[in-house]
């Protein structure tokens, strides 16, 4: 994602939060919500073989791909040509993942759960793309424990992926 639009973005945010009564959008937080709409909302990250204009794809191209537009490149254009338009987009695509997660609206940036959960998720992030034999799957035996230990009510074993 490129500073510009991430300065666009923020900026956005910023207006939308004080319309709302909650206080500034960390930067952190910002960009845990781009990586969110990215990979739920916009399929990041493709195959390579399925994204014949770029050699890879980036977080960026999964972030336009769910806000509607074909790549980052087409994004970029369109936000600047039309900004009131991007951000009618950008509104949608936080609607669709409030939708997704069954949330009545995105939480407040300044609880300490929101902070907690961007460090953790910001960590997570740090660690995977500093460890190229990061694993691809995890021990659904632990996790199952761990998720108990939480509080989570176990699934039924053919509800997991």
């Amino acid at each position: 994602m490129t500073p510009k639009l991430i300065e666009r973005l923020n900026r956005l945010e910023a207006g939308q939060a004080g319309r709302a009564g909650q206080g500034p959008v960390s930067c952190e937080l910002t960009q845990v919500w781009l990586r969110a709409v990215a990979i739920a909302l916009g399929g990041y990250p493709r195959p390579r073989a399925s994204a014949p204009s770029h050699p890879e794809d980036s977080f960026s191209d999964g972030f336009a791909r769910a806000l509607g537009y074909a790549d980052h490149d087409d994004m970029d254009a369109q936000a600047e040509a039309n900004p009131k338009e991007w951000g009618q987009r950008i509104e949608g695509a936080d609607a669709a993942l409030c939708a997704r997660y069954g949330a009545d609206a995105c939480p407040d940036p300044q609880s300490s759960g929101s902070k907690v959960m961007t460090a953790a998720l910001n960590e997570w992030a740090e660690a995977k793309s500093q460890n190229p034999d990061w694993p691809q799957a995890d021990d659904s035996g632990t996790l199952a424990r761990a998720l108990t230990a939480y509080g989570v009510p176990a699934e039924p074993a053919e509800a997991r992926p």
